[in-house]
């Protein structure tokens, strides 16, 4: 499941959810705010798992976002472009 949560003028919100008990690919939209960053990803273990603002992962914005079985994760658009690293890519492959 996943839902995308955009105003216009707030950064825009991606919330995704793997109920299943195996890992889901998720193909990420196209965000009018510039790339998806990674905030939230109950998948990782603390502190990787909910980050600060201005220390979210940048997402690559031709990537696909793997999300492990039941787990949840929240990303954010909001104009302030990076470009990802390796980590950045590593973390949307599910790979940390």
């Amino acid at each position: 499941l996943a839902c995308a949560v955009a105003d216009g003028e707030s950064p825009s919100l991606y919330f995704l959810c793997n109920a299943s008990s195996a890992p889901v690919t998720f193909t990420l939209p196209v965000s009018p705010k510039g790339p998806w960053h990674l905030v939230a990803d109950t998948s990782r273990e603390p502190p990787e798992d909910i980050r600060d603002l201005g220390a979210e992962l940048a997402l690559d914005p031709e990537a696909q976002f793997t999300l492990p079985a039941r787990a949840s994760a929240v990303l954010t658009a909001h104009g302030r472009h990076r470009t990802p690293g390796r980590r950045a890519r590593a973390a949307a492959q599910g790979r940390s």
